[in-house]
């Protein structure tokens, strides 16, 4: 009996503490017909991030910070737009993601009502029927942790 309440006690202990959200590079890259789109968001541990897409001969860069929400895993990243008069920087911000929910160490980007966007409808090679029907089929999207992001090393 004091064998099972301590297995229990200690079950109870793991699945309440939950899942830290942990820092680095996160990639997403999905194959289309002819070229590829890459997204890529680096979480920094002074609250900065850096937001990359580039695809057929497109490259966007953003910079900002984030903060996140450990109860619900809620990461919401507000990029810099002061003092940026560049029309093309505002586009990129408007059309960049703003919230992820993290989860077993990948990034699901959040729609309006506050859900995970699991899968959407992605460009295809094959069709989605033998002889008929179109290049669109639904996969899973997601950013998924690349690599860990390394402290700075001080001087002393």
């Amino acid at each position: 009996m004091r064998l099972f309440i301590t297995t229990l006690l200690t079950l109870l202990t793991v699945i309440s503490r939950g899942q830290e959200i942990r820092l680095g590079t996160f990639r997403r890259q999905n194959a289309a017909i002819e070229y590829s789109v890459m997204t890529t968001i680096t979480l920094k541990a002074d609250g900065r991030f850096t937001y990359e897409f580039s695809g057929h001969m497109i490259q966007e860069r953003a910079e900002g910070s984030f903060r996140t929400n450990t109860d619900d895993k809620v990461i919401t990243l507000t990029y810099d737009t002061l003092n940026q008069n560049d029309i093309n920087y505002r586009n990129t911000v408007e059309m960049a993601p703003k919230k992820f929910k993290y989860n077993n160490d990948r990034l699901y980007e959040m729609d309006g009502r506050g859900r995970p966007i699991k899968s959407r409808r992605l460009l295809s090679r094959h069709r989605r029927f033998y002889i008929f029907g179109d290049f669109s089929r639904r996969r899973k999207v997601f950013l998924e942790r690349f690599s860990v992001e390394v402290p700075a090393a001080s001087n002393s």
